[in-house]
């Protein structure tokens, strides 16, 4: 008897080897993903964009109010009324610029193929060179825009957002196990 784990993947436990890129690229594109999974993944990066946004408008926000300090603490009300609104103009200038065509967030409508894609692109190296090579020239439509795997992942931040590809109640489960920790910790 011989044991088929190809046929026992999931999304978050896939098999180890594939019999070539195109059953590889099959099971990615038809494994169930459950909806805690997408739902992870999509405030993962959602909050990692939050935290990056907010930095970098403090960042500029103290480059800026250094640079116009002056005009915006001006005695004359009138004067720094408008230095106030040009900041809030160069802000949002700012602002608009540093999100460039950054998608704000994964579209639910394609929030399966963003995570398969994902998976897709980690998973590649248990293939033979030239199927993972088959498996990188793979392309996925997301955003309007045909990607390669290795571009989706970066234009959706997925490499630094992995750690959300599993289930809620695992991601919580950590979380509280660090809270714990620090309470230790502190108490100490």
């Amino acid at each position: 008897m011989t044991f088929d784990s190809f046929a026992e993947g999931t999304f978050l436990f896939p098999p180890e080897e594939y019999p070539d890129a195109a059953a590889y690229l099959q099971f990615w594109n038809t494994v169930p993903i459950s909806d805690g999974v997408l739902a992870n993944i999509s405030a993962a990066r959602a909050e990692l964009l939050r935290k990056r946004s907010i930095a970098t408008g403090v960042s500029w926000g103290q480059t800026y109010d250094a640079k116009n300090a002056l005009e915006l603490h001006h005695k004359n009300p009138r004067r720094e009324a408008i230095a106030d609104a040009a900041r809030a103009v160069a802000y949002e200038a700012h602002m608009t610029e540093w999100w460039g065509d950054t998608p704000k967030e994964i579209d639910p409508s394609f929030a399966r193929r963003v995570a398969r894609t994902g998976q897709m692109y980690w998973y590649r190296t248990c293939l033979s060179e030239e199927d993972q090579l088959e498996v990188e020239k793979t392309t996925v439509y997301m955003g309007g825009k045909d990607l390669t795997l290795g571009r989706a992942c970066g234009r959706y931040l997925l490499n630094e957002i992995r750690a959300s590809f599993r289930e809620p109640a695992t991601t919580m489960a950590e979380l509280l196990d660090d809270v714990r920790v620090e309470i230790q910790r502190l108490q100490v």
